[in-house]
């Protein structure tokens, strides 16, 4: 899959025209050109929602610096491309460290070392699941029902088939690389 394909998946659910690019500067038409704005934050949403494997890992933050807090005495600076930060372990590899988020910085517990367990912003969509696609499609569905179908659909029901395809995509994710019995995408408890 690529943007393109996604943001196409998002206009037929809408029923509204297909398009050829999401570069904001060579939009042709008003589908193109919303497209080209959700698209990065639809991304960045739907990665937040949840631990995705495929976009979780480790980082090595680096270098230090004092913060100036007795509670957190040590800083680190967040990659850009940190989405979620979701445990922090001073080299143990016990993930148990005391940290904070403090905009686009983690303070810690005194230590020299932060490696950060994170989802991190992709822009490789080959390394999405199909169902992360979908999810993602969902969102900018959700996101530009108004300004596209004039009310023809509602921003309600795309909102409902985003959490749902959320849901569906969680559950896949989360067979991934694992030995758990497998579940019913389909089922009632996803329904919810």
């Amino acid at each position: 899959m690529d943007p393109v394909t996604i943001c196409n998946m998002a206009m037929g659910w809408l029923g509204a025209k297909k398009i050829s690019t999401i570069d904001v500067n060579e939009a042709s038409s008003v589908e193109e050109e919303l497209c080209s704005v959700q698209f990065p934050m639809a991304v960045r949403s739907t990665l937040e929602a949840r631990a995705w494997l495929f976009a979780t890992g480790s980082i090595d933050l680096g270098a230090p610096a004092d913060s100036g807090d007795l509670e957190f005495p040590t800083q680190f600076t967040l990659p850009t491309t940190v989405i979620r930060p979701l445990a922090c372990d001073d080299g143990s590899g016990e993930w148990s460290m005391r940290w904070e988020r403090r905009g686009d910085k983690i303070v810690t517990e005194a230590t020299d070392v932060c490696k950060l367990r994170a989802v991190s912003y992709t822009e490789d969509v080959k390394r999405w699941t199909p169902t992360f696609c979908r999810a993602v499609a969902a969102r900018i569905a959700a996101d530009t029902t108004g300004p596209l179908t004039e009310g023809t659909v509602s921003s309600e029901k795309m909102e409902a088939k985003y959490l749902r395809e959320l849901a569906q995509a969680g559950v896949f994710d989360g067979q991934q690389g694992s030995s758990r019995q497998f579940r019913n995408p389909n089922s009632a408890a996803l329904r919810r």
